[in-house]
């Protein structure tokens, strides 16, 4: 259990960064705003530390959302999914633009694109 909560904090914090930043607030500025240092809020996004859910209601006040529409973004992003990949955010919005590719031979040379890029970053770490 402790293994997927620790994922639910992580999907929670990528939201609230996601959602930080599409409005151009600083760490910094978000801190003040909750009354946390800009460390905290770190934390918070990286889902080292847990979002209280009165943090998480300032938090939603000063994103200008409600803590509920935070909640539901993590959960569309696989909130309640066991960990399977590192980057669980990039993973979701690729799985979702994948979905929208209509044709199988432009998902087959999307699919051929991803393994490339895959094989030449391994490749890169080995060197």
């Amino acid at each position: 259990m402790a293994e997927a909560a620790e994922h639910m904090d992580v999907q929670l914090g990528a939201v609230i960064r996601r959602r930080r930043r599409e409005l151009g607030v600083s760490q910094s500025a978000m801190g003040e705003k909750i009354g946390v240092s800009f460390q905290q809020v770190q934390k918070y996004e990286r889902g080292v530390n847990r979002v209280s859910f009165s943090a998480l209601v300032k938090i939603a006040d000063a994103l200008k959302c409600r803590a509920v529409d935070l909640v539901a973004d993590a959960e569309q992003s696989g909130l309640g999914e066991a960990p399977r990949q590192k980057h669980p955010v990039e993973c979701a919005r690729l799985v979702q633009l994948f979905d929208g590719i209509p044709a199988s031979d432009l998902r087959q040379a999307v699919l051929k694109i991803a393994e490339a890029l895959a094989e030449r970053a391994a490749r890169d770490e080995r060197h």
